[in-house]
This record gives C-alpha cells, structure tokens and sequence, in this order.
C-alpha cells in the first residue's frame, strides 16, 4: 500500500488559506481586519487603565482636576464598550463564515469523491480514507481559523503589550514570553499523538457506526426487530465502542502529561510577573498607575494565553491529523483520460479480460471473450458469485480489466474517460437508490438537467406500468416517496419499477439491468421484460438475471460459472448442448412441476 505522504503544519494552513481566499474573499478580510482591531484595542485598554490610575492618585493629592479622571472613565467606558462590538461582530463574521466554508468544502469532498476510480471503495484502506476526510473537513475551518486568529488577534495583542511591558520593566516583558512559549512548543507534541490516534481510530469509528446503523437505521429496523438480534447488535457496538474509547483514553492520558508540564509551566510565568510587580513597586522602578493597570490586565492577559494554548494551539493540535487527511484526500490522484465521443454502433467487444478486486487472491473474472453487437440484447446468467455484476460494471467502464481490454464503442476503457461511456449508458443494479425525493426527482435525477418534462417522466413510468392512483401517489408526480418527509413508503416492487423507469428515462444507447425485478412477481416480471424488449429495440441490453424463464427472450444468452464463460447461445441451442445452463434451467422448472 502507498504511504501517504505528510504534510507539515505550514503547509497544511497554506493550503487551507488558499481555499478560504477563493472561496469568500471579502468576508475573510474583513473578518481579520475586526479581529484585529479588537487585539489591539485590548492593549490600548491596559493603556489607558495606566494613565487613569496615574491621574486617579493625582486627583486623591489634589495635583489635577476630577473631570481628568471622568474624561478618562468615560473613554474607558466607550473603549470597552467598543471591544464588545468588536467581539459581537466578529462572532457574527465568524458563524456565517464558517457556514460559508463547511459548504464549499464539503462540495469540493463531494466532487473529489465523485471524480475517483470507483475501485477504490472496494478497498478498506480506501474508505477509511475518505470517512477520514469528512471528519477531517469538519475540522479544517476551525483549525485555520485557529491560527488566522493567533496572528489577527493575539500577536498584535502580544506585541502591544510586549512594548508597553518592556517600556516599563524589561523583567516583566521576559516573564511574560515564559509564560506561553514552553506550552506552544510542548502542543507539538500533543498534535503527534492525535494525527496517531486518527490513523488507529478510523477503522473502528467506522465499524461503530455501522453497528449503530443496524440498530436504528429504518433500512435494517425491520428484519433486525423481527430476529430478534438487538442484543447481539448492541454487543457489537458495545465492544466496537469500547475498542475506541481506548484508544482516545490513552491518546488523552499521555496528552494530559503533556498539559500538565505545560500549565505548571504557565503558572510559574504568572506568579513570576506577580512578583516582579510587587518587587518594581517596593522599588519605585515603576508607578502606581502601571502597578494598577498591569495587575488589572494580568487576569486577562493569563486567561488570553490559556485561550491561545488551549483553544487555538491545543485544537490545532489535537486535530491536525484529521485535516492533513483532509488535504490528502484532496490530493488523491485522479486518472487523467481523454474525453471522447462513442459509437454504441460498434458494439462491445471483451479480449481476454481477466479481473481481480484489490487485495484480493482469487481472479472474480477469468479470460473472458465476448461480441455484444449494435442492438442485441443478452442475458447474463450464473451461480451466485459467478462475477456476473463484475462484467457488468467492466462493460459500463466503472472498473479497467486487470488483464485484457474492454472495447466499448470502438473505444478501450483503459485509455478514454468514464463519462465518454456514461454518456451514452445507463444502468440499474439490484442494490439500486431509494431517494427521499419526490417521484418526479427519482425518475428525473438520471438525466436532471431535463426533468421537468412531465410528459417523459409518465412515459417513463407507464413503461414499466406504475399505479398513478390518487391511493397510491397522492400528489401525483410530486409524491415524496418517504413517510420521513410526509410521503408515502413504497412496496419492494413498486421501487424497483420505480428504479427501472429511472434507468430508461435517460437517454442512452446502452442499458444494463441487473436483477432488476427480484421484488416482482413472475407474471409482472413477464409483462415487464416483454415491455422493456420493445423500449430496447434498436438498442444494446445486458439483463442479468436468476430467473432463466426470462432469459428466453434474449438474442443471445452468455452463462458464467467459476468465473468464466463457459456458454453461450440461444435458450433452444443452449438445451440442445444440455450443459450447464441446461442444468440450471431444469433445476428451476422443477419449481413449477406440482406433484401428484
């Protein structure tokens, strides 16, 4: 397996700044320029406290008049109240920024994920990657923000008072710099020991919340309730969840140690400046108004460095591992192939096509030679794990043969781009989508950019004779077909109908259905497939299918056993070789047979 490369922590706040700055420039700027304003205004504040303590104790000696000291209250007074609508305004940006960037990071997750082989989700390693990358992408704003918010706010602040310390006594501008550097430096690594603890708990997170799926998730709710086996999901999800908590409990237990050294640290730094304060004044090195306005400011100063460690550098380093996952999925290879129009007229041609799944022993597809020419229509048949989806998923070009070539349209999968072929393909698998969408959108998706017409999405329909009763869809096309959103819940068949018109509504010249009719009894089956002859005619259809009775009305049946062809003809030649279709065929008609 290829080990992904590291990024450093600069890189990574590169690579995310450039994402804010495409994304809402002007928000951004004007975002750090408020956070700014208000770093700095925090410093003018210990400022100003200096002057007014310094006139205050001039006042109480009769050296200057009392409306000094109520000029100067006032304008501490609007200077606050200045800070605090920095502080709101600041928020405000924040929030909506921060919404801004959830969304156009997660279409850019979502765009990448849609752009990459599709091989990849069949390898574990591959899908722990990307359930990484949401997890990442969740966090990748709150980290930038982090550190944006250490420049913006924290180091004007800092340098403000860094001055103004070293003006007034060059000890205390040390001791404060003692106070946060060790802690900076010791989140270093804090950051290792969560970017490990990411890598480990993935997999498990991810197991975790497939248990949880199971227990809850109305898809499995049913049959789950009905065994019984609650108890033994909960088990599972028990020791899943388990397994995890310790690992986060000893990724935080050495964290802690850490923390521990850190704040020790901090807290030295703080009784240091306390005493050099105290040491100044006895000394008169400085006045009562800097002795005021410093111990005033030290509280927030301790809780701004506390802020800086814990909840900018201290989640900047518990997560840095998320989002270097998070830019390393972005930075996942993607196949740069040409674009290329097809002819469907050239029909599909397999040469010694053989197929392994990764990580994989065992070949799922072995020397596979086929002709499907323009217009034929083909069943695919054989023994369950046969490698008859395989095939299909080869010959639509979601996956590249491991050995031989695939030659669809007179162009190999291997070298032209998978949208050359969707184009002019369409597909429904037995594991098909149920959207919580309207009627109309779940017909309609397969082509959007043409699903408002109305007239298509009926025709589609009444294809594969669905029931436009007021009983069963109520607002007619604009039927949410969820009782979730206060729709309807359809029948397995009525979906797989339902699943078939979506396939034929878009426009194609190839179309794939793979057990399609599984939830349809064998009369509708029958009607369907003779409809669905007469929808085909002049076009290519690859029907893979257990039921043989259907494979009859194919021009050409190809059986697959082992992993192989190992027949192929009409179902009147193929009886005639009595081989294995032959077999399987009798097998099923003994179904049919009554006994006396």
């Amino acid at each position: 397996m290829k080990k992904e490369k590291s990024l450093s922590f600069f890189l990574i706040i590169k690579r995310l700044f450039i994402l804010v700055i495409k994304s809402c420039p002007l928000y951004f700027i004007i975002y750090a320029l408020i956070d700014m304003c208000q770093g700095v205004s925090y410093g003018i504040n210990t400022h100003l406290l200096q002057v007014f303590f310094d006139q205050l104790v001039k006042t109480i000696h009769n050296q200057v008049p009392y409306k000094n000291v109520i000029i100067l209250a006032v304008l501490l007074g609007v200077l606050l109240i200045f800070i605090q609508l920095l502080n709101g305004l600041a928020n405000f940006m924040y929030e909506n920024l921060i919404k801004k960037l959830k969304g156009s990071l997660t279409f850019r997750v979502n765009e990448k994920a849609a752009d990459l082989n599709p091989i990849l989700y069949e390898e574990t390693n591959e899908l722990d990657k990307i359930n990484k990358a949401h997890n990442g992408m969740e966090n990748s704003v709150e980290i930038l923000f982090s550190f944006i918010s250490i420049f913006t706010f924290h180091i004007p602040y800092f340098i403000y008072m860094e001055i103004y310390l070293f003006k007034l006594q060059p000890l205390l501008s040390l001791a404060f710099i003692f106070m946060f550097v060790p802690m900076t430096c010791l989140q270093y690594f804090k950051s290792k020991i969560f970017f490990n603890l990411e890598d480990k708990s993935a997999p498990v997170r991810r197991e975790y919340e497939y248990y949880e799926k199971c227990m809850s998730d109305k898809e499995y709710l049913k049959e789950t309730r009905l065994l019984g086996i609650e108890d033994y999901f909960s088990d599972l999800t028990k020791k899943a969840l388990d397994k995890l908590n310790q690992l986060i409990m000893e990724a935080e237990r050495r964290s802690a140690k850490i923390e521990f050294v850190g704040q020790s640290v901090t807290l030295f730094g703080y009784l240091l400046i306390m005493v050099i304060l105290v040491y100044s004044v006895m000394n008169r090195q400085i006045g009562i108004g800097a002795w005021g306005a410093v111990f005033a400011s030290i509280g927030l100063v301790f809780g701004i460095i506390q802020d800086i460690i814990q909840r900018n550098i201290g989640f900047m380093s518990r997560n840095l591992g998320l989002v270097r996952n998070f830019i390393n999925f972005l930075d996942m290879p993607v196949e740069q192939k040409r674009e290329e129009a097809v002819d469907m007229k050239k029909g599909i041609v397999c040469k010694n096509v053989s197929f392994k799944y990764p990580d994989a022993e065992e070949y799922a597809l072995k020397n596979i030679n086929l002709n499907i020419t323009d217009g034929e229509i083909i069943a695919l048949v054989g023994e369950n794990g046969s490698g008859k989806t395989t095939l299909t998923k080869l010959l639509l070009g979601l996956f590249e043969p491991t050995k031989g070539d695939v030659i669809v349209g007179g162009k190999n999968t291997k070298e032209v781009s998978r949208n050359s072929f969707r184009a002019k393909s369409s597909a429904v698998f037995q594991n098909f989508s149920k959207y919580k969408l309207t009627l109309r959108e779940n017909v309609g998706i397969s082509d959007f950019e043409n699903m408002d017409s109305d007239s298509d999405t009926r025709s589609a329909l009444a294809k594969v004779e669905v029931d436009f009763s007021k009983k069963v869809l109520p607002n007619d096309l604009d039927t949410v077909l969820s009782s979730e959103f206060e729709g309807v819940d359809l029948s397995g068949g009525q979906w797989q109908k339902v699943a078939i018109a979506r396939g034929i509504y878009k426009e194609h010249d190839f179309i794939v259905l793979d057990e399609p009719t599984s939830a349809i009894d064998p009369v509708q089956e029958t009607e369907l497939y003779q409809n669905f002859k007469k929808i085909s005619e002049g076009k290519t259809a690859l029907l893979v299918t257990h039921r043989l009775g259907s494979a009859k009305m194919a021009d050409k049946i190809i059986v697959l056993d082992k992993h192989q062809i190992v027949e192929s003809g009409t179902h009147e030649e193929l009886m005639k070789k009595k081989g294995k279709y032959q077999e399987m065929f009798m097998k099923q008609a003994q179904w049919y047979k009554t006994s006396d």
